[in-house]
């Protein structure tokens, strides 16, 4: 069996906080976005809903228990997000001054890309009393993140070829605010400890299999990892609202549970265009959901700790294809 991540006092976490508000920017800047599970599901079968499956790494022919034993460790020694921190800040000043809700929506992009400080809205910060200012500064993070990229090549061999490449920035859709859904983000890495596991390597190309079996036009891929761990306390809201989203790939592995130590089981909604609920399920540690993320739309239940402490650890995948039409019309340029 897997052994539980530690939540002792040699924990990577910071100290708990007091509870904020749920919702986060979510709450103040979008109010367009549809609260997600609120519909009623049909229980359609898969094999009726393409570009869609639902898998497990035991069911794929992965050792599971190996794979997780092997990786559970690394979420410990993933950077804190500084993203999400930034949100939580923000999201805190929109509540204390809602008529500054303009200026600091100008100011978010900025702040998310650390191409400004709290130092540009100086003028809001000098409000605060000297008790709400130490709660700002004091505010951490209760998310850790780190992703890493592989380049998948097709070729005449059985497997994919497949190939580690330097992460760079990434950009996702956001249903926080429309001046994030294009913002840039950069993510310290991934070990190469965890992903140079053998299981760790299989199960890239696995997915790999699973985008080319849905469009046998592919001719290579790029592959974005992530890897987040996210740390509850037992009376705390939920830290954002559960929303529906699209990753802005061409396909998608939404999450895998790698650990559930102390919080309840996620539930994955999947949504069509329209964004009706059309799929729900419990993701079990080591399930997953593979989609088109070009047809489908999704939402992750969010975290709630059942003891005083709990951590939800997973792995997504983002996946961009590059067909054999437009392989063959872009050819790489000779050395």
């Amino acid at each position: 069996m897997v052994e539980k991540m530690s939540l002792s006092g040699n924990s990577p976490w910071p100290r708990p906080q007091p509870a904020q508000p749920a919702g986060g920017l979510a709450e103040h800047l979008s109010g367009s976005f549809k609260r997600a599970g609120q519909a009623k599901i049909p229980a359609p079968s898969l094999s009726a809903l393409p570009g869609l499956r639902h898998f497990n790494l035991q069911e794929l022919g992965i050792d599971q228990d190996r794979f997780i034993k092997a990786i559970a460790s690394s979420f410990d020694a993933l950077p804190l997000d500084s993203y999400e921190q930034r949100e939580r800040q923000l999201a805190y000043l929109l509540d204390k001054f809602p008529s500054e809700r303009e200026k600091l929506v100008r100011f978010l992009p900025d702040y998310y890309s650390r191409k400004s400080s709290l130092r540009s809205i100086s003028d809001i910060i000098g409000k605060l009393s000297n008790r709400d200012l130490g709660d700002l500064e004091d505010m951490g993070t209760f998310q850790r993140r780190g992703i890493a990229r592989f380049e998948v090549l097709f070729n005449l061999a059985r497997f994919p070829e497949i190939k580690r490449v330097s992460a760079g920035t990434i950009m996702q859709e956001s249903n926080l605010c429309q001046h994030l859904s294009h913002s840039p983000r950069f993510y310290p890495e991934i070990s190469e400890g965890a992903t140079s596991h053998s299981c760790f390597k299989q199960l890239c190309r696995l997915i790999a299999l699973m985008a080319k079996g849905m469009n046998r036009s592919i001719y290579s891929l790029s592959v974005t990892v992530q890897q987040v761990s996210v740390l509850a306390q037992k009376d705390q809201a939920a830290m954002t609202l559960e929303t529906i989203s699209q990753h802005g790939a061409d396909y998608a592995v939404c999450t895998i549970p790698i650990v559930l130590d102390s919080v309840t089981v996620p539930v994955a909604t999947v949504y069509d265009s329209q964004q009706n609920a059309i799929y729900k399920s419990r993701l079990k540690v080591g399930d997953g959901l593979f989609l088109d993320d070009r047809a489908y739309k999704h939402s992750i239940g969010p975290i709630r700790a059942t003891a005083d402490l709990g951590v939800r650890s997973t792995i997504s995948f983002d996946i961009q294809i590059t067909s054999l039409e437009e392989a063959e019309s872009n050819p790489p340029a000779s050395a």
